[in-house]
């Protein structure tokens, strides 16, 4: 389940296991700084901020294309229930922009989409694959019902200097 604001997940433990998280650190500092951890060191189900791609890396690669796009056509269809008929996400890529036109293309998608391309909490590097796949994203999807041209970004104010 995601925190509202997409800046937490909360997993049970088969989630944990599928995820490769244990009460062993993982490999990158940068992500294990965000697992909530008991006293133990037992992780809590809680992640925030990067740590939630884990989660992502070890669960996206499971499902089929169709079982991606019946899960997010089911979605949509939630969404409309509420009367939302337009969603910008601001932190999306070229995968999940590509779902998003499959559903289009199929007559099947029922809210415009906005997709920013970023992630939440991480060290953006501008790659040539990051700009190749925004470059792919802008130049195809820009129509009324999948939109690709945002880029998210976080920057860090150097501190203030008090007065003496």
């Amino acid at each position: 389940m995601h925190n509202t604001a997409e800046h937490a997940l909360w997993l049970n433990a088969k989630a944990l296991a599928l995820a490769g998280i244990s009460d062993r650190p993982v490999a990158d500092p940068s992500e294990e700084k965000y697992i909530i951890r008991d006293a133990s060191g037992h992780p809590s189900g809680v992640l925030l901020e990067s740590a939630m791609a884990i989660v992502e890396r070890a669960v996206f690669p499971l499902f089929t294309l169709e079982e991606k796009l019946a899960i997010l056509s089911e979605g949509t269809h939630y969404l409309n229930r509420y009367g939302i008929t337009s969603i910008t996400n601001a932190t999306g890529d070229l995968a999940e922009i590509e779902l998003y036109a499959a559903l289009r293309d199929r007559g099947q998608l029922t809210v415009r989409t906005r997709t920013s391309f970023g992630a939440v909490a991480v060290n953006h590097h501008l790659t040539p694959d990051f700009l190749a796949g925004l470059e792919k994203a802008r130049s195809q999807y820009h129509d009324d019902w999948v939109s690709a041209n945002l880029v998210k970004f976080f920057a860090m104010a150097a501190p203030a200097c008090s007065p003496r």
